[in-house]
């Protein structure tokens, strides 16, 4: 009796972390198909619900550490969800990897604007400079 429960504790530990991995999943690529409309608060958003779910698979997976699977009937079954675990944590490093790829891209875009920006009220200010001297010399 209590190997059955000890077992489906297991389990349903596990079944509650592939969730989670499949809405951080669900999330991450949702944010990443409207990403052109997306705000840096929405993207803090994305990390912050990120991090509660992490911190929720962390605690789930200390708890079925202590757990000992005791019936090798149940081996299928647990090894079938942990390689869906898997297969989804590699699914989202992937889509994670081109997020940051985008946002880099992003980024460099960002700073060649507010670069060129600067150079250009730079260049303003110094025709300002340069205007006021030829006055100031006509006046002289």
């Amino acid at each position: 009796m209590f190997l059955e429960q000890n077992n489906n504790l297991l389990k349903t530990l596990l079944q509650e972390e592939l969730s989670c991995f499949k809405e951080i999943l669900y999330q991450t690529q949702e944010y990443q198909k409207n990403l052109d409309k997306r705000t840096t608060d929405a993207l803090l958003d994305l990390l912050d619900e990120r991090e509660m779910r992490i911190n929720l698979i962390n605690r789930l997976e200390n708890e079925r550490k202590k757990l000992e699977l005791n019936a090798p009937e149940f081996e299928p079954v647990i090894d079938s969800i942990k390689k869906d675990i898997k297969d989804i944590a590699l699914n989202l490093v992937r889509v994670d990897a081109e997020l940051l790829d985008i946002l880099a891209m992003s980024k460099e875009n960002i700073i060649k604007e507010l670069s060129q920006t600067t150079k250009n009220k730079n260049m303003m200010n110094s025709y300002r400079d340069e205007t006021s001297r030829f006055i100031d010399i006509k006046q002289e």
